[in-house]
């Protein structure tokens, strides 16, 4: 079980950028966090899905940029998923699995803290 209060620090604050790096995908939010996620991210918004990989996927995160979090869920061994006040979200696969690595993703707040998942 993972301390999912962490990512409290999300909520109000908005989505500053979107970085590509080979085969994961790190997302900066305002205030200071960054979460780098290592397993399969998946984009909902306006009826459309696109996992990452997929040809839509680029443009569709990239839409989410200067949204505001509205909430974050983390369900163990499943998903953590970012919701933004317009509804879409961004989801982070927490399945086995999907792992590649040791971890699927990683978490730095603007406090220093860093939570590995």
């Amino acid at each position: 079980m993972h301390d999912s209060t962490a990512f409290g620090d999300l909520v109000g604050g908005d989505l500053t950028g979107v970085t590509f790096v080979r085969e994961y995908v790190q997302l900066q939010f305002n205030p200071a966090a960054t979460l780098s996620a290592f397993t399969p991210v998946t984009v909902m918004s306006q009826g459309q899905a696109a996992t990452l990989g997929e040809s839509a996927f680029p443009n569709l995160i990239l839409a989410q940029r200067g949204k505001f979090v509205a909430g974050v869920v983390m369900a163990d061994g499943e998903s953590l998923t970012v919701t933004f006040e317009d509804h879409s979200q961004i989801v982070v696969s927490l399945q086995e699995s999907d792992y590649v690595g040791p971890e699927a993703l990683t978490f730095a707040s603007g406090d220093n803290a860093l939570v590995v998942i």
